[in-house]
């Protein structure tokens, strides 16, 4: 505990501990404004543990927005850092054991997108976006994103990072290029996948994946396509469902390319809800990347895909074959192989690169 151990704030009482980071409330002593203290749990922190609070610390700082928490201060205390926040009198998404009316979703998804945009401009992916890392205010309608212990600056769409340490519970909304099983790279539009996950859960109530074990799990996000919101939950309209659908499209290119696109979008179903309307529309219309990008689909190569996919069919009905791919070096082989892997990976298979 360590309710004695820091010089200008009076520890209150402890809000939440953790395998990694405890949490308490707060006050200043100087003037009385209350605040959330964050440490790591353990009495002696490793060296990459405190660069990891300094990181959290120097990328929260850069957000200014009413929809994410505000980090006020980093301090040394015993023998860590802690990390000051402002105090949100609010209640994670996940832990309010209630029902979002339409209206309520729309509104707080829209501030989420405002959140996202605020983020993204800074060129940081999140990387975990889910319901406890979203305090809701149900008096106010107010929403916080809390907590950016991974988020990442994004350098070149190349912010390939891939994380040994998730928690168990974040692996119920981390993208397919997130799992490391797919041959695309981490940016902004993980974050919609891992958004699209958690507006699924709000509006139905469930996780979009049934799951034995993380394998499955894995798999899952990489491959299974979710049974439809609109089955589940026949109140919400088809243009709700279809974003997010578009959200958590295993392609990070069929996925929006921008918050606020994706907040264009939003509100015009809040528009439509208010007036009693349900006209379908094109989404995206306003949605336009920030920066130039190349999707990474190879072109020029439907024959020998279509070959290659031929043989695996038939691989598949217990036959063995030997398929060799020849050419000079920087022709694309690999590049040919990896998309093949994508083509089939729903079929479960184990493919060995050497």
């Amino acid at each position: 505990m360590m309710y004695n151990k820091l010089k200008d704030y009076k520890i209150i009482c402890q809000l939440y501990i953790g395998s990694r980071s405890c949490i308490y409330r707060a006050k200043r002593i100087s003037d009385g404004y209350p605040v959330v203290v964050k440490v790591k749990n353990k009495e002696y922190p490793t060296k990459e543990e405190l660069e990891g609070l300094q990181r959290e610390f120097e990328i929260g700082t850069k957000i200014n927005s009413n929809n994410v928490i505000r980090y006020l201060d980093i301090i040394k205390y015993s023998n860590g850092l802690a990390i000051i926040e402002e105090y949100f009198c609010g209640e994670s998404i996940n832990k309010l054991n209630k029902a979002f009316t339409l209206k309520e979703f729309l509104i707080v998804s829209i501030k989420i997108c405002e959140a996202l945009e605020k983020i993204h401009a800074e060129n940081i992916v999140y990387r975990a976006i889910n319901p406890s890392n979203i305090l809701y205010d149900e008096r106010t309608g107010q929403i916080k994103i809390i907590d950016f212990s991974s988020a990442q600056y994004l350098c070149n769409e190349k912010c390939i990072v891939e994380d040994n340490n998730i928690l168990e519970s974040s692996l119920q909304y981390i993208s397919p290029e997130q799992t490391g099983r797919m041959n695309r790279t981490i940016n902004c539009r993980s974050d919609f996948y891992s958004l699209g996950i958690t507006f699924y859960e709000i509006l139905t109530g469930r996780l979009p994946f049934e799951f034995k074990d993380t394998m499955e799990l894995i798999y899952s996000h990489v491959a299974k396509e979710p049974e439809s919101i609109i089955k589940i939950n026949f109140a919400i309209p088809q243009t709700v469902s279809d974003i997010v659908e578009k959200l958590i499209a295993k392609n990070p290119d069929d996925r929006y390319k921008s918050a606020s696109g994706l907040k264009k979008d939003l509100e015009r179903c809040f528009m439509q809800m208010k007036s009693n309307s349900n006209t379908s529309f094109r989404l995206g219309k306003y949605d336009f990347s920030r920066e130039f990008c190349i999707p990474k689909k190879l072109y020029g190569r439907e024959k020998e895909i279509g070959r290659l996919i031929e043989a695996f069919d038939r691989v598949a009905e217990s036959t063995a074959e030997l398929f060799l791919i020849s050419g000079p070096p920087g022709i694309g082989k690999s590049a040919l192989v990896q998309e093949i892997c994508n083509s089939v990976q729903h079929m479960q298979v184990l493919f060995v690169l050497t």
